[in-house]
């Protein structure tokens, strides 16, 4: 099998980097995560990746800086490189360098001219999930799952290999447990599935300094699965878990501001399990972590 062609995210915004994430992945790319500049400036040196995304403003060193090295270096010049920034001013004197410029926030029309440009296939992007999920489709039942037999044990691996560069920038241990009582295939829409778990997943890093974080699959009894993230991360108030899955609505608010995001994540996790006539639970206490755990019905062939 021909290895996958890499594409390396250099941005800092946790939802928009989940969102090239999401849709290059889809497309058959291999990609790895970058938060800071720094980083990203030691890591282009060690790989050869095909396509770069990369935030002029992210933490650390100078987006101009980067771009520079990264078309002056054999290992990278060739590669297509993407420019992200808020600041059209800025993006516009770069982008002579770039091959395409994008400008925040990220809209599904310039995902979609990404599609065009880069990616072969003009189904690869189809509407992209996660921070950009249309909740109107699911309050007005046009989503429509498609489901189809998959294996457990490779969505959580897959989810698992996705993140764990994002979890090793901020010196966390990610570690995954499948059961061997889970069946080898079950029945499902294995791209929501994967979604809810990746958006669980992101979330635990994202409010995860120090510690670990566990990803696991098991059954429940005879008629039911689960999927489970636990952190140990900030931890979640009683009073906010009572809102925590409503669209636009994070963990006090100020905390809310310094970790980022909009706060989608957990109510399209929400969603998409009541759609699977699931059910999502949350375990958490204010400075001990939290526990985030999906119940599915159990199918198969």
């Amino acid at each position: 099998m021909d290895a996958k062609p890499l594409a390396l995210i250099i941005e800092d915004n946790e939802d928009q980097n989940l969102v090239f994430t999401t849709a290059l992945n889809k497309a058959g790319y291999e990609t790895e995560s970058i938060l800071d500049g720094t980083l990203a400036m030691n890591r282009l040196t060690k790989v050869a990746p095909a396509m770069i995304v990369l935030d002029l403003h992210v933490p650390g060193v100078d987006g101009g800086q980067i771009l520079r090295k990264i078309r002056k270096d054999s290992g990278t010049q060739k590669a297509n490189v993407i420019i992200v920034s808020a600041d059209a001013e800025f993006a516009a004197s770069l982008q002579t360098q770039a091959d395409l410029v994008l400008l925040k926030p990220i809209s599904f029309s310039q995902l979609s001219l990404l599609a065009s440009r880069f990616i072969n296939s003009t189904h690869a992007l189809e509407r992209p999930y996660t921070v950009l999920l249309d909740q109107s489709e699911v309050e007005l039942g046009q989503l429509r799952l498609k489901e189809a037999e998959f294996s457990p044990q490779d969505l959580v691996q897959g989810v698992y290999s996705n993140n764990l560069w994002l979890a090793l920038q901020k010196g966390l241990a990610m570690n995954v447990e499948v059961d061997s009582a889970l069946p080898k295939l079950i029945i499902g829409d294995k791209t929501r599935i994967e979604q809810i778990l990746s958006n669980l997943v992101v979330n635990a890093i994202k409010y995860t300094q120090t510690g670990s974080i566990l990803i696991r699959a098991n059954k429940n009894g005879a008629v039911q699965w689960f999927l489970q993230v636990k952190d140990s991360g900030v931890g979640i108030s009683k009073g906010d878990q009572a809102f925590i899955f409503e669209p636009f609505r994070q963990p006090d608010e100020t905390m809310g501001r310094g970790y980022g995001g909009v706060g989608l994540g957990l109510a399209i996790v929400h969603q998409l399990v009541m759609l699977m006539n699931g059910s999502v639970s949350v375990e958490s206490e204010l400075g001990r972590g939290s526990t985030f755990t999906v119940f599915l019905p159990l199918r198969t062939a």
